[in-house]
């Protein structure tokens, strides 16, 4: 599966099953579901917009497994999508930091 027309196809497709087959697990399909409908988003336009975020915010940890979930993976493209999808499903339950009192704009550690 070559990632840059899933990507684009998964942009532009209002069809859900484009996005299952992407992902191939109907578990994590389903969390993509409730999230993208969160935002008002299709499940296409929701995994699409994860991995630009995964490109743009994921850490070297992130992308080192990611990488090695590929590598292991009769489809690459399909553990990539599958890999960014649990990554934004958690990174999106993630609470937010609570925010200083101050006017710096900076965030705090919750506990730390």
């Amino acid at each position: 599966m070559d990632l840059g027309v899933l990507f684009a196809r998964l942009e532009t497709e209002q069809s859900t099953a484009d996005a299952l087959e992407a992902l191939g697990d109907l578990v994590v399909y389903s969390q993509v579901v409730a999230a993208a409908e969160r935002y008002g988003e299709q499940p296409g336009e929701y995994l699409a917009a994860s991995a630009g975020q995964f490109a743009s915010m994921a850490g070297d940890e992130s992308w080192l497994a990611l990488v090695a979930a590929m590598e292991r993976a009769p489809d690459p493209g399909q553990a990539a999508m599958l890999y960014i999808a649990r990554w934004a499903i958690a990174r999106d339950a993630a609470p937010a930091p609570e925010a200083h009192s101050c006017s710096c704009e900076a965030t705090s550690i919750v506990g730390g």
